[in-house]
């Protein structure tokens, strides 16, 4: 009976590996190929009868993420986190809408979760312990992910000394090719454009320190089939023609919080009615 339980729930899980929701794949953007602090994470990983959004085996973690829940679900969840605590996993809880609107904070709160293992053949210590130099972490930082010049220096200047230069060492990274606007707002395009309009993407850009020349080409970019955009991101969400002005206007809706504009958004809801014809 056990392997029966085992079998289906293993059949299950590749199922939803194939129809993941817009929030886990935003997630998983940002856990996969060990973008996480080097650690590997799965995807709708069976742990016993359930299946757990992601799971890390080496530190024991799993990451749930929830939307709007009814008091049954609520309960089920509860005794789903009891048992993965009871089987030595830690459980993190996020609301798909701290994904979508602050993505950065819900990062931060897996990294702090995450225990640092001491490396097995540690270097001899020079006098009493030696700390991370600013430069080793600014790099540890850059192999996990692409980075902002502004987001860098904010983790950065927790760590940093009176006499240590922030600023030069953001210097020397750009001027090694080791940190570039570039590439981050590429990065960050990649796993943005096909999920948001240009007003939400361009915020978060702005919100990383990109502006002036970066800024304005990667608007000017947007702006070019924004419209196929809100037309595809409508279709994968709907898909079907709405019953009724409410349904219609909640359509609508969705697509103006995603940050599309109004010229997409009408773009959007033509390509409805075409597809009804």
């Amino acid at each position: 009976m056990g392997k029966r339980i085992n079998e289906v729930t293993t059949a299950r899980a590749r199922s939803l590996r194939k129809d993941m929701t817009d929030v886990e794949r935003v997630l998983w953007g940002e856990l996969r190929d060990r973008r996480m602090n080097g650690t590997q994470f799965r995807r709708q990983h069976p742990v016993g009868q359930y299946i757990v959004d992601f799971a890390c085996i080496e530190q024991m973690l799993v990451i749930e993420l929830d939307g709007g829940q009814h008091q049954e679900q609520l309960a089920y969840d509860n005794q789903r986190t009891n048992y993965l605590k009871l089987q030595g996993w830690n459980v993190l809880r996020f609301w798909n809408n701290e994904v979508f609107e602050n993505i950065e904070a819900v990062l931060t709160s897996i990294a702090a979760n995450m225990k640092t293992y001491p490396h097995p053949s540690p270097p001899p210590e020079k006098g009493r312990g030696q700390k991370i130099s600013l430069k080793a972490r600014a790099l540890r930082y850059l192999s996990a992910r692409e980075h902002s010049r502004h987001e860098l220096a904010q983790k950065l200047a927790r760590y940093a000394s009176e006499e240590e230069d922030i600023e030069a060492l953001l210097n020397w990274l750009e001027a090694a090719n080791f940190l570039s606007e570039e590439r981050f707002s590429e990065s960050m395009l990649n796993r943005r454009v096909a999920r948001f309009g240009n007003s939400r993407i361009m915020r978060e850009l702005q919100s990383h320190g990109i502006e002036g020349d970066t800024l304005a080409d990667i608007k000017t970019k947007l702006e070019q089939d924004e419209s196929a955009r809100a037309i595809e991101v409508w279709r994968r969400k709907f898909g079907h023609k709405s019953a009724d002005a409410s349904e219609r206007a909640k359509q609508m809706r969705f697509l103006l919080q995603r940050g599309f504009s109004h010229r997409a958004i009408q773009a959007a809801m033509r390509a409805e009615t075409d597809n009804e014809s």
